[in-house]
């Protein structure tokens, strides 16, 4: 990681937190106001050679994320995304302080390694999270990680 990326990987840290949320454990909040656009961080980790339930696919690799990105939760309706399938994480919107900051798992992930039911409330939920691989499987996991 170069200079810049260490600094914006440490800006990150400051700008977002773990807290345990008592529903889903633990997930990473906004530790002060987020602009809509904003680079929020960099996502990196070790490269695994399988899918788990912390992996992520960015950069065209899949990852192990370090904290808080191992953390991050899903939303139907999120508030940032990986742009371009890269590691830079962006909000998408005005993330207030104290909020969660979730990301779109169909978004990063050719295929859901542990298909579950979302329960991120939004409007626009699809309550089932696969992929067409592995839509008929049965719910692993009942909440968002």
């Amino acid at each position: 990681m170069e200079a810049q990326d260490r600094i914006v990987d440490a800006r990150w840290r400051r700008r977002a937190r773990l807290q345990l949320d008592p529903v889903k454990g633990k997930c990473v909040f906004a530790a002060e106001a987020i602009a809509a656009g904003d680079v929020i961080g960099y996502c990196d980790g070790p490269e695994l050679d399988r899918d788990t339930v912390h992996s992520i696919h960015l950069g065209g690799k899949r990852i192990d994320p370090s904290e808080p990105f191992r953390f991050i939760s899903h939303s139907c309706d999120p508030n940032a995304e990986f742009r371009d399938k890269g590691n830079w994480l962006h909000a998408l919107k005005e993330i207030a302080a104290g909020s969660e900051i979730t990301i779109d798992y169909l978004h990063t992930e050719p295929r859901i390694s542990a298909p579950f039911l979302c329960r991120c409330g939004a409007a626009s939920c699809r309550g089932m999270i696969s992929t067409p691989a592995n839509e008929a499987a049965a719910p692993r996991r009942s909440a968002a990680r």
